[in-house]
């Protein structure tokens, strides 16, 4: 895993994870898009609603930094 995403579910921190199983938890409905969600190299943690869920709707600020997680 070249870049790991860490999920902040009712004050648990879960993860690692990887982009493809953060959207899989996303559309399945494992955790909520007003969940949190942080990488290595982020400021802050972020909610899930701005987790891209897929490539075509990836916010400009976290393109990169996904892409590279999914290389």
């Amino acid at each position: 895993m070249q870049d790991a995403f860490y999920i902040l579910k009712n004050g648990e921190q879960l993860g690692p994870f990887d982009v493809s199983e953060v959207r899989a938890q996303l559309q399945n409905g494992s955790v909520s898009k007003d969940d949190l969600f942080w990488s290595s190299g982020m400021p802050e943690w972020k909610p899930l609603h701005a987790f891209p869920i897929s490539e075509k709707s990836e916010p400009s600020p976290l393109r990169q930094k996904i892409k590279a997680a999914a290389e």
